[in-house]
Protein backbone atom coordinates (compact mmCIF):
# COMPACT_ATOMS: atom_id res chain seq x y z
CA UNK A 1 0.00 0.00 0.00
CA UNK A 2 1.62 3.85 -0.46
CA UNK A 3 0.99 6.74 1.18
CA UNK A 4 -1.53 8.26 -0.69
CA UNK A 5 -3.65 5.26 -0.97
CA UNK A 6 -3.01 5.33 3.50
CA UNK A 7 -4.52 9.28 3.01
CA UNK A 8 -7.30 8.29 0.64
CA UNK A 9 -8.40 5.93 3.23
CA UNK A 10 -8.02 8.05 6.17
CA UNK A 11 -9.84 10.82 4.79
CA UNK A 12 -12.92 8.26 3.73
CA UNK A 13 -12.73 6.97 7.32
CA UNK A 14 -13.13 10.70 8.67
CA UNK A 15 -16.71 12.20 9.13
CA UNK A 16 -16.34 16.27 9.79
CA UNK A 17 -13.46 16.85 8.03
CA UNK A 18 -10.02 16.29 5.44
CA UNK A 19 -6.91 16.35 6.91
CA UNK A 20 -4.81 20.01 7.09
CA UNK A 21 -2.11 20.48 4.07
CA UNK A 22 0.25 20.49 7.60
CA UNK A 23 -1.44 17.08 8.79
CA UNK A 24 -0.92 15.28 5.33
CA UNK A 25 2.68 15.88 5.25
CA UNK A 26 3.23 15.17 8.68
CA UNK A 27 1.64 12.08 7.96
CA UNK A 28 3.52 10.69 4.67
CA UNK A 29 6.37 12.22 5.96
CA UNK A 30 6.13 9.84 8.80
CA UNK A 31 5.05 6.92 6.53
CA UNK A 32 8.35 7.62 4.80
CA UNK A 33 10.21 6.81 7.90
CA UNK A 34 11.69 10.38 8.41
CA UNK A 35 11.95 11.90 11.26
CA UNK A 36 10.18 15.43 12.78
CA UNK A 37 13.16 17.18 12.33
CA UNK A 38 13.27 16.21 8.88
CA UNK A 39 9.59 16.80 8.21
CA UNK A 40 10.00 20.48 9.84
CA UNK A 41 13.14 20.93 7.35
CA UNK A 42 11.49 19.32 4.14
CA UNK A 43 8.15 21.14 4.47
CA UNK A 44 9.82 24.55 6.27
CA UNK A 45 7.89 24.50 9.42
CA UNK A 46 9.42 24.63 12.91
CA UNK A 47 9.88 21.25 14.83
CA UNK A 48 7.92 21.98 17.60
CA UNK A 49 5.06 22.51 15.68
CA UNK A 50 5.61 19.85 13.53
CA UNK A 51 5.69 17.37 16.76
CA UNK A 52 2.55 19.59 18.16
CA UNK A 53 0.76 18.76 14.83
CA UNK A 54 1.62 15.25 15.17
CA UNK A 55 0.02 14.83 18.31
CA UNK A 56 -3.17 15.86 17.71
CA UNK A 57 -3.21 13.72 14.48
CA UNK A 58 -2.19 10.49 16.27
CA UNK A 59 -5.15 11.59 19.01
CA UNK A 60 -7.46 11.65 16.18
CA UNK A 61 -6.68 8.48 14.27
CA UNK A 62 -6.97 6.94 17.62
CA UNK A 63 -10.54 8.19 17.84
CA UNK A 64 -11.47 7.72 14.15
CA UNK A 65 -10.24 3.60 14.50
CA UNK A 66 -10.76 2.78 18.21
CA UNK A 67 -7.10 1.67 18.94
CA UNK A 68 -3.81 3.33 19.85
CA UNK A 69 -2.15 5.29 17.04
CA UNK A 70 1.60 6.34 17.57
CA UNK A 71 4.27 6.90 15.41
CA UNK A 72 6.26 4.14 15.42
CA UNK A 73 2.56 2.06 15.27
CA UNK A 74 0.53 4.00 12.57
CA UNK A 75 1.17 1.98 9.49
CA UNK A 76 0.31 -1.31 11.01
CA UNK A 77 -2.93 0.58 12.52
CA UNK A 78 -3.73 1.55 9.00
CA UNK A 79 -3.36 -1.30 7.44
CA UNK A 80 -5.70 -3.86 9.72
CA UNK A 81 -7.86 -0.85 9.29
CA UNK A 82 -8.23 -1.71 5.96
CA UNK A 83 -8.28 -5.10 5.97
CA UNK A 84 -11.01 -5.24 8.41
CA UNK A 85 -12.85 -2.77 6.05
CA UNK A 86 -12.58 -4.73 3.02
CA UNK A 87 -13.68 -7.99 4.59
CA UNK A 88 -16.61 -6.14 6.37
CA UNK A 89 -17.52 -4.36 3.04
CA UNK A 90 -15.27 -4.34 -0.16
CA UNK A 91 -17.03 -1.57 -1.68
CA UNK A 92 -16.37 0.75 1.27
CA UNK A 93 -11.89 0.91 0.05
CA UNK A 94 -13.08 1.29 -3.95
CA UNK A 95 -9.24 2.87 -4.62
CA UNK A 96 -6.97 0.45 -2.61
CA UNK A 97 -7.89 -2.48 -4.90
CA UNK A 98 -7.01 -0.87 -8.23
CA UNK A 99 -10.41 0.38 -9.29
CA UNK A 100 -10.83 4.13 -10.01
CA UNK A 101 -14.20 4.02 -11.38
CA UNK A 102 -15.42 5.69 -8.60
CA UNK A 103 -13.00 9.08 -8.55
CA UNK A 104 -13.87 9.48 -12.38
CA UNK A 105 -16.19 12.22 -13.54
CA UNK A 106 -16.96 12.90 -16.85
CA UNK A 107 -19.50 15.33 -17.23
CA UNK A 108 -21.51 15.84 -20.52
CA UNK A 109 -18.31 14.21 -22.28
CA UNK A 110 -18.97 13.19 -26.03
CA UNK A 111 -19.00 9.64 -27.52
CA UNK A 112 -15.44 8.65 -29.09
CA UNK A 113 -17.13 5.06 -30.18
CA UNK A 114 -16.33 6.18 -33.80
CA UNK A 115 -12.59 7.42 -33.35
CA UNK A 116 -9.66 7.25 -36.35
CA UNK A 117 -6.30 7.76 -36.44
CA UNK A 118 -4.43 10.17 -34.24
CA UNK A 119 -2.40 6.95 -33.11
CA UNK A 120 0.80 9.20 -33.21
CA UNK A 121 -0.61 12.17 -31.48
CA UNK A 122 -1.83 9.68 -28.84
CA UNK A 123 1.81 8.41 -28.20
CA UNK A 124 3.02 11.73 -28.11
CA UNK A 125 0.61 12.68 -25.19
CA UNK A 126 0.65 9.56 -23.60
CA UNK A 127 4.68 9.93 -23.25
CA UNK A 128 4.37 13.92 -22.02
CA UNK A 129 2.24 12.76 -19.67
CA UNK A 130 3.17 9.28 -18.09
CA UNK A 131 6.94 9.23 -18.90
CA UNK A 132 7.73 13.21 -19.00
CA UNK A 133 5.14 14.15 -16.26
CA UNK A 134 4.16 17.00 -17.89
CA UNK A 135 1.77 19.50 -15.54
CA UNK A 136 -0.17 21.55 -18.28
CA UNK A 137 -0.85 20.30 -21.99
CA UNK A 138 -2.80 22.32 -24.62
CA UNK A 139 -4.26 20.59 -27.55
CA UNK A 140 -4.56 23.41 -30.23
CA UNK A 141 -5.85 23.71 -33.91
CA UNK A 142 -8.69 25.64 -35.81
CA UNK A 143 -12.18 23.93 -35.11
CA UNK A 144 -13.47 20.90 -36.33
CA UNK A 145 -9.78 18.76 -36.02
CA UNK A 146 -10.93 16.42 -33.51
CA UNK A 147 -9.52 18.27 -30.10
CA UNK A 148 -12.14 17.24 -27.85
CA UNK A 149 -12.77 13.50 -29.24
CA UNK A 150 -9.27 13.81 -28.85
CA UNK A 151 -8.96 14.50 -25.59
CA UNK A 152 -11.65 11.78 -24.40
CA UNK A 153 -9.58 8.93 -25.97
CA UNK A 154 -6.68 10.05 -24.26
CA UNK A 155 -8.36 10.30 -20.87
CA UNK A 156 -10.16 6.92 -21.61
CA UNK A 157 -6.36 5.18 -22.41
CA UNK A 158 -4.68 7.01 -19.19
CA UNK A 159 -7.19 6.63 -16.64
CA UNK A 160 -5.99 3.69 -14.74
CA UNK A 161 -2.83 5.75 -14.04
CA UNK A 162 -4.56 8.22 -12.36
CA UNK A 163 -6.24 8.73 -8.93
CA UNK A 164 -8.85 10.74 -9.97
CA UNK A 165 -10.02 12.02 -13.64
CA UNK A 166 -12.48 15.06 -14.41
CA UNK A 167 -13.35 16.06 -18.02
CA UNK A 168 -15.29 19.45 -18.14
CA UNK A 169 -16.50 21.21 -21.01
CA UNK A 170 -16.13 25.11 -20.75
CA UNK A 171 -18.99 26.03 -23.32
CA UNK A 172 -20.93 27.62 -21.81
CA UNK A 173 -18.56 28.31 -19.29
CA UNK A 174 -18.71 28.84 -15.30
CA UNK A 175 -16.76 31.31 -13.63
CA UNK A 176 -13.38 30.62 -12.21
CA UNK A 177 -14.37 29.94 -8.63
CA UNK A 178 -17.87 28.15 -9.60
CA UNK A 179 -15.85 25.90 -11.65
CA UNK A 180 -12.89 25.31 -8.69
CA UNK A 181 -15.42 25.15 -6.27
CA UNK A 182 -17.17 21.93 -8.18
CA UNK A 183 -13.92 20.32 -9.00
CA UNK A 184 -12.53 20.56 -5.57
CA UNK A 185 -15.77 19.46 -4.32
CA UNK A 186 -15.28 16.06 -6.49
CA UNK A 187 -11.52 15.86 -5.47
CA UNK A 188 -12.22 15.71 -1.44
CA UNK A 189 -14.72 12.93 -1.90
CA UNK A 190 -17.90 15.48 -1.56
CA UNK A 191 -16.60 16.44 2.01
CA UNK A 192 -15.73 19.94 1.30
CA UNK A 193 -17.57 22.76 -0.99
CA UNK A 194 -15.28 25.67 -0.39
CA UNK A 195 -17.53 29.05 0.44
CA UNK A 196 -15.07 31.41 -0.97
CA UNK A 197 -15.11 32.97 -4.18
CA UNK A 198 -11.68 34.27 -4.03
CA UNK A 199 -10.31 32.69 -6.91
CA UNK A 200 -6.66 33.35 -5.87
CA UNK A 201 -7.67 30.86 -2.52
CA UNK A 202 -9.05 28.41 -4.56
CA UNK A 203 -6.42 27.44 -6.69
CA UNK A 204 -4.10 27.07 -3.73
CA UNK A 205 -6.51 24.44 -2.13
CA UNK A 206 -6.90 23.03 -5.88
CA UNK A 207 -2.96 22.56 -5.93
CA UNK A 208 -3.26 21.06 -2.42
CA UNK A 209 -5.49 18.17 -4.26
CA UNK A 210 -2.98 17.93 -7.62
CA UNK A 211 0.14 17.59 -5.10
CA UNK A 212 -1.55 14.92 -2.54
CA UNK A 213 -3.32 12.94 -5.63
CA UNK A 214 -2.08 11.95 -8.96
CA UNK A 215 -5.12 13.50 -11.17
CA UNK A 216 -5.73 14.31 -14.95
CA UNK A 217 -8.13 17.67 -15.23
CA UNK A 218 -9.59 18.19 -18.64
CA UNK A 219 -11.17 21.26 -19.45
CA UNK A 220 -12.31 21.61 -23.04
CA UNK A 221 -13.36 24.45 -25.34
CA UNK A 222 -11.24 26.79 -23.41
CA UNK A 223 -11.44 29.37 -25.81
CA UNK A 224 -14.74 29.79 -24.52
CA UNK A 225 -13.22 31.46 -21.83
CA UNK A 226 -11.04 34.12 -23.93
CA UNK A 227 -12.40 37.46 -25.40
CA UNK A 228 -13.43 38.46 -29.12
CA UNK A 229 -12.00 41.04 -31.23
CA UNK A 230 -8.53 41.00 -29.32
CA UNK A 231 -5.20 39.75 -29.64
CA UNK A 232 -5.18 35.41 -29.20
CA UNK A 233 -5.27 34.59 -25.60
CA UNK A 234 -7.07 37.58 -24.42
CA UNK A 235 -9.60 36.40 -21.37
CA UNK A 236 -13.39 37.40 -21.01
CA UNK A 237 -14.09 40.15 -18.32
CA UNK A 238 -14.64 38.33 -15.00
CA UNK A 239 -12.93 35.12 -16.61
CA UNK A 240 -9.33 36.42 -16.06
CA UNK A 241 -8.84 33.33 -13.00
CA UNK A 242 -8.48 30.73 -15.72
CA UNK A 243 -4.94 32.40 -16.47
CA UNK A 244 -4.05 32.95 -13.45
CA UNK A 245 -4.88 28.79 -12.94
CA UNK A 246 -2.98 27.54 -16.15
CA UNK A 247 -0.01 29.55 -15.06
CA UNK A 248 -0.22 28.05 -11.09
CA UNK A 249 -0.43 24.85 -12.93
CA UNK A 250 2.30 25.40 -15.47
CA UNK A 251 4.51 26.48 -12.70
CA UNK A 252 4.23 24.55 -9.49
CA UNK A 253 5.28 21.44 -8.48
CA UNK A 254 2.72 18.79 -8.35
CA UNK A 255 1.85 15.12 -9.52
CA UNK A 256 -1.40 15.54 -11.46
CA UNK A 257 -1.57 16.52 -15.37
CA UNK A 258 -4.03 19.61 -16.77
CA UNK A 259 -5.04 19.16 -20.26
CA UNK A 260 -6.77 21.92 -21.94
CA UNK A 261 -8.06 21.90 -25.88
CA UNK A 262 -8.81 25.48 -27.21
CA UNK A 263 -8.71 27.46 -30.63
CA UNK A 264 -6.61 30.07 -29.83
CA UNK A 265 -3.44 29.29 -27.52
CA UNK A 266 -3.48 31.03 -24.23
CA UNK A 267 -0.80 33.19 -23.48
CA UNK A 268 0.44 31.21 -19.75
CA UNK A 269 0.68 28.33 -22.39
CA UNK A 270 2.84 30.40 -24.89
CA UNK A 271 4.66 31.45 -21.73
CA UNK A 272 5.61 28.61 -20.18
CA UNK A 273 5.72 25.23 -22.70
CA UNK A 274 8.84 24.33 -24.50
CA UNK A 275 10.14 20.67 -25.63
CA UNK A 276 11.77 19.78 -22.70
CA UNK A 277 9.57 21.99 -20.28
CA UNK A 278 6.45 20.30 -18.15
CA UNK A 279 4.23 22.56 -20.15
CA UNK A 280 3.70 21.29 -23.97
CA UNK A 281 1.67 22.19 -26.51
CA UNK A 282 0.26 19.85 -29.71
CA UNK A 283 -0.95 21.60 -32.69
CA UNK A 284 -3.12 18.88 -34.31
CA UNK A 285 -3.08 18.43 -38.09
CA UNK A 286 -5.97 16.94 -40.36
CA UNK A 287 -6.49 13.40 -40.43
CA UNK A 288 -4.19 11.43 -43.17
CA UNK A 289 -5.78 9.55 -45.78
CA UNK A 290 -6.46 6.08 -44.23
CA UNK A 291 -8.47 7.68 -40.99
CA UNK A 292 -10.03 9.62 -43.49
CA UNK A 293 -11.67 6.96 -45.77
CA UNK A 294 -12.79 5.77 -42.28
CA UNK A 295 -14.95 8.98 -41.86
CA UNK A 296 -16.02 9.11 -45.20
CA UNK A 297 -17.45 4.79 -45.17
CA UNK A 298 -18.94 5.84 -41.82
CA UNK A 299 -21.06 8.54 -43.98
CA UNK A 300 -21.38 5.84 -47.07
CA UNK A 301 -19.19 7.11 -49.33
CA UNK A 302 -16.00 5.37 -50.68
CA UNK A 303 -13.27 6.87 -52.57
CA UNK A 304 -11.34 6.48 -55.15
CA UNK A 305 -7.70 6.92 -54.26
CA UNK A 306 -7.05 10.31 -56.28
CA UNK A 307 -10.57 11.68 -55.10
CA UNK A 308 -9.59 10.78 -51.79
CA UNK A 309 -6.35 12.48 -51.63
CA UNK A 310 -7.76 15.95 -53.34
CA UNK A 311 -10.25 15.74 -51.38
CA UNK A 312 -8.47 15.48 -48.30
CA UNK A 313 -5.95 18.12 -49.43
CA UNK A 314 -9.04 20.27 -50.16
CA UNK A 315 -10.25 20.15 -46.62
CA UNK A 316 -6.57 19.66 -45.39
CA UNK A 317 -8.08 16.85 -43.36
CA UNK A 318 -10.24 18.37 -41.37
CA UNK A 319 -12.70 15.77 -39.75
CA UNK A 320 -15.57 18.02 -39.78
CA UNK A 321 -15.46 19.34 -42.68
CA UNK A 322 -14.98 15.57 -44.44
CA UNK A 323 -18.47 14.64 -42.68
CA UNK A 324 -20.35 17.85 -44.01
CA UNK A 325 -18.61 17.39 -47.68
CA UNK A 326 -19.66 13.76 -47.36
CA UNK A 327 -23.34 14.59 -46.58
CA UNK A 328 -23.74 16.85 -50.01
CA UNK A 329 -21.43 13.95 -51.73
CA UNK A 330 -23.95 11.50 -50.93
CA UNK A 331 -26.88 13.86 -51.09
CA UNK A 332 -26.53 15.80 -54.13
CA UNK A 333 -23.63 13.52 -56.09
CA UNK A 334 -24.86 9.83 -55.53
CA UNK A 335 -21.57 9.68 -53.65
CA UNK A 336 -19.29 10.58 -56.74
CA UNK A 337 -16.34 12.56 -55.44
CA UNK A 338 -14.94 13.18 -58.91
CA UNK A 339 -17.80 14.45 -59.37
CA UNK A 340 -18.17 17.18 -56.03
CA UNK A 341 -14.99 17.67 -56.81
CA UNK A 342 -15.50 18.99 -60.18
CA UNK A 343 -17.54 21.98 -59.14
CA UNK A 344 -15.08 23.17 -57.20
CA UNK A 345 -17.56 24.19 -54.03
CA UNK A 346 -15.89 23.36 -51.04
CA UNK A 347 -17.95 25.99 -48.53
CA UNK A 348 -21.21 24.59 -46.97
CA UNK A 349 -23.13 26.10 -44.51
CA UNK A 350 -21.91 23.93 -41.77
CA UNK A 351 -18.08 24.50 -42.63
CA UNK A 352 -18.70 28.52 -43.22
CA UNK A 353 -20.79 28.53 -39.61
CA UNK A 354 -17.40 26.87 -38.03
CA UNK A 355 -14.79 29.13 -39.82
CA UNK A 356 -17.51 32.05 -39.18
CA UNK A 357 -17.14 31.66 -34.99
CA UNK A 358 -13.33 31.98 -35.55
CA UNK A 359 -13.21 34.91 -37.67
CA UNK A 360 -15.50 36.71 -35.75
CA UNK A 361 -12.80 36.68 -32.90
CA UNK A 362 -10.85 38.52 -34.90
CA UNK A 363 -9.37 42.25 -34.24
CA UNK A 364 -9.79 44.40 -37.18
CA UNK A 365 -6.05 44.42 -38.17
CA UNK A 366 -6.51 40.81 -38.15
CA UNK A 367 -9.36 40.61 -40.59
CA UNK A 368 -7.79 43.05 -42.93
CA UNK A 369 -4.43 40.70 -43.01
CA UNK A 370 -6.97 37.86 -43.98
CA UNK A 371 -8.25 39.50 -46.53
CA UNK A 372 -5.41 40.29 -48.40
CA UNK A 373 -3.87 36.81 -48.15
CA UNK A 374 -7.10 35.64 -49.69
CA UNK A 375 -6.21 38.15 -52.32
CA UNK A 376 -2.93 36.97 -52.63
CA UNK A 377 -3.39 33.33 -53.02
CA UNK A 378 -0.38 31.99 -52.54
CA UNK A 379 2.47 32.31 -49.48
CA UNK A 380 3.64 35.57 -49.23
CA UNK A 381 6.41 37.35 -47.08
CA UNK A 382 5.28 40.28 -44.06
CA UNK A 383 7.39 42.85 -45.94
CA UNK A 384 5.55 41.82 -48.82
CA UNK A 385 2.49 41.48 -47.39
CA UNK A 386 2.62 44.78 -45.77
CA UNK A 387 3.14 46.62 -49.15
CA UNK A 388 0.20 44.79 -50.63
CA UNK A 389 -2.48 46.36 -47.73
CA UNK A 390 -4.54 49.19 -48.63
CA UNK A 391 -4.65 51.35 -45.83
CA UNK A 392 -1.37 50.17 -44.85
CA UNK A 393 -0.52 49.03 -41.61
CA UNK A 394 2.15 49.32 -39.53
CA UNK A 395 4.91 46.60 -39.30
CA UNK A 396 4.60 45.74 -35.24
CA UNK A 397 0.86 45.85 -35.57
CA UNK A 398 1.24 43.25 -38.62
CA UNK A 399 3.87 41.39 -36.90
CA UNK A 400 1.84 41.25 -34.17
CA UNK A 401 -1.27 40.16 -35.90
CA UNK A 402 0.11 37.42 -37.89
CA UNK A 403 1.46 35.88 -34.49
CA UNK A 404 -1.88 36.06 -33.09
CA UNK A 405 -3.39 34.74 -36.47
CA UNK A 406 -1.05 31.93 -36.16
CA UNK A 407 -1.96 31.02 -32.23
CA UNK A 408 -5.61 31.06 -33.40
CA UNK A 409 -4.47 28.33 -36.16
CA UNK A 410 -6.02 30.52 -39.37
CA UNK A 411 -2.85 30.88 -41.27
CA UNK A 412 -0.10 28.61 -42.35
CA UNK A 413 3.50 29.40 -41.93
CA UNK A 414 6.11 28.13 -44.10
CA UNK A 415 9.85 29.26 -45.99
CA UNK A 416 7.56 30.49 -48.16
CA UNK A 417 5.62 32.89 -46.24
CA UNK A 418 2.15 33.13 -44.58
CA UNK A 419 -1.12 31.75 -46.38
CA UNK A 420 -4.79 30.16 -45.27
CA UNK A 421 -5.75 26.68 -46.03
CA UNK A 422 -7.87 26.24 -48.95
CA UNK A 423 -11.47 26.42 -47.13
CA UNK A 424 -10.17 28.97 -45.04
CA UNK A 425 -9.39 30.93 -48.20
CA UNK A 426 -12.44 30.18 -50.17
CA UNK A 427 -14.66 31.62 -47.03
CA UNK A 428 -12.51 34.77 -46.62
CA UNK A 429 -13.02 35.31 -50.76
CA UNK A 430 -17.04 34.73 -50.18
CA UNK A 431 -17.01 36.97 -47.52
CA UNK A 432 -14.76 39.79 -49.94
CA UNK A 433 -17.36 39.11 -52.93
CA UNK A 434 -20.55 39.70 -50.50
CA UNK A 435 -19.13 43.02 -49.15
CA UNK A 436 -18.13 44.26 -52.65
CA UNK A 437 -21.49 43.43 -53.90
CA UNK A 438 -22.69 45.45 -50.93
CA UNK A 439 -20.97 48.22 -51.52
CA UNK A 440 -21.86 47.77 -55.67
CA UNK A 441 -25.39 47.61 -54.79
CA UNK A 442 -25.60 50.61 -52.50
CA UNK A 443 -23.94 53.14 -55.34
CA UNK A 444 -26.72 51.67 -57.60
CA UNK A 445 -29.46 51.02 -56.11
CA UNK A 446 -31.95 50.91 -58.84
CA UNK A 447 -29.37 49.98 -61.46
CA UNK A 448 -29.84 46.67 -63.56
CA UNK A 449 -28.62 43.27 -62.07
CA UNK A 450 -26.16 42.60 -65.58
CA UNK A 451 -24.11 45.89 -64.90
CA UNK A 452 -23.88 44.89 -61.20
CA UNK A 453 -22.82 41.62 -62.14
CA UNK A 454 -20.06 43.00 -64.41
CA UNK A 455 -18.61 45.36 -62.00
CA UNK A 456 -18.91 42.89 -59.64
CA UNK A 457 -16.22 40.64 -61.75
CA UNK A 458 -14.12 43.50 -62.54
CA UNK A 459 -13.77 44.20 -58.86
CA UNK A 460 -13.06 40.51 -58.28
CA UNK A 461 -10.32 40.22 -60.84
CA UNK A 462 -8.55 43.36 -59.91
CA UNK A 463 -8.31 42.04 -56.31
CA UNK A 464 -7.12 38.73 -57.42
CA UNK A 465 -4.40 39.65 -59.49
CA UNK A 466 -3.44 42.93 -57.79
CA UNK A 467 -0.24 41.75 -55.95
CA UNK A 468 1.06 40.01 -58.42
CA UNK A 469 0.64 43.16 -61.05
CA UNK A 470 1.99 45.31 -58.51
CA UNK A 471 5.16 42.89 -58.16
CA UNK A 472 5.56 42.74 -61.59
CA UNK A 473 5.90 46.54 -61.81
CA UNK A 474 8.49 46.54 -59.26
CA UNK A 475 10.71 44.07 -60.82
CA UNK A 476 10.12 46.02 -64.44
Amino acid sequence: MTADEAVTFIELSLKERSLSRVEQSVFLGVWQGLSYSEIAKQTGYDAGYIKLVSHKLWHLLTETFGEKVTKSTVQNVIRRQIQKKLADSPTTVPNLQGSASSYQDWGEVVDVTFFYGRKSELEILDQWIDRDRCRLIALLGMGGLGKTALSVKLAQQLQEKFDFVVWRSLNNAKTPSEMLVAVIHFLSHQRETPETTDTNALISRLMEYLQRYRCLLVLDNFESVLRDEAQAGAYRKDYEGYGSLLRRIGEVSHRSCVVITSREMPEEVATLEGDILPVRALLLTGLDESAAEHVLEAKGVKAMADDLHRLVDWYRGNPLALKIAATSIKDLYSGSINRFLEQKTIIFSGIANLIEQQYQRLTAHEKQIMIWLAINREPVQPNELRSDIVPMIEQNYLMMSLRSLKRRSLVEHSAAGFTQQPVVMEFVTNLLVDQIYQEITQEHPLGALPSIQLKLNRQLFYLRHLSGAEKSEKRC
